[in-house]
């Protein structure tokens, strides 16, 4: 119990020295500038993500998996995703809170990604694998995978859809869920 108090106490200072602190302030205004065009294209809705982080402020580069993913290059073209080193660069969020925890951060993916999502499907690894079982010709996969995902409302799939996949981004910026996003929010679009 003195673990959780002292814990509280503890966010409960450092968040006190956000607004005090201007390498926080220049945070946000670099993650401002770098991730204008999702926070222009979110109009406020946050995603989210579990992470292994602990500072309030991060910068988070995707790093490429060694494992190979079955159907990645159907899945890529078909997403028109550009490819570093024969696999895409890809961060997985969901657009609701399901798990308040020391590890939920609001993700702000750079300037220049793109998205899919499908508002039926949650694991679009799973659904790539089972429909190239139905559909073993790697054309007609394309493009029903073309045809199956979204990508061109990002707030429709904010609003919609649980899972959104973004990909071409080398990097994307995270914030601790812990602080209130549309106070956040409001100080990204007026720095």
């Amino acid at each position: 119990m003195r673990a959780l108090v002292f814990t509280v106490i503890n966010n409960a200072m450092k968040f006190n020295q956000l607004y005090h602190n201007t390498e926080y302030s220049e945070m946000e205004a670099v993650i401002a500038d770098s991730c204008s065009t999702f926070i222009h294209e979110s109009m406020g809705k946050p995603v989210f993500k579990l992470l292994p982080r602990k500072e309030i402020y991060e910068k988070v580069k995707i790093r490429v998996k060694n494992q190979v993913i079955p159907n990645a290059t159907v899945r890529d073209d078909a997403f028109n995703v550009k490819q570093f080193d024969n696999r895409s660069l890809e961060v997985f969020t969901t657009s609701t809170n399901s798990h308040d925890g020391l590890g939920l951060y609001y993700i702000f993916p750079v300037n220049g990604y793109k998205f899919v999502y499908n508002t039926k499907v949650d694991d679009i690894v799973d659904s790539c694998k089972s429909m190239a079982t139905i559909l073993p010709d790697k054309e007609t996969l394309t493009e029903v995978l073309r045809y199956s995902y979204n990508h061109d409302n990002l707030l429709n799939g904010l609003e919609y859809a649980n899972k959104i996949k973004f990909f071409n981004i080398p990097y994307f910026y995270a914030i601790k869920s812990s602080l209130k996003y549309q106070e956040l929010y409001k100080r990204l679009t007026y720095v």
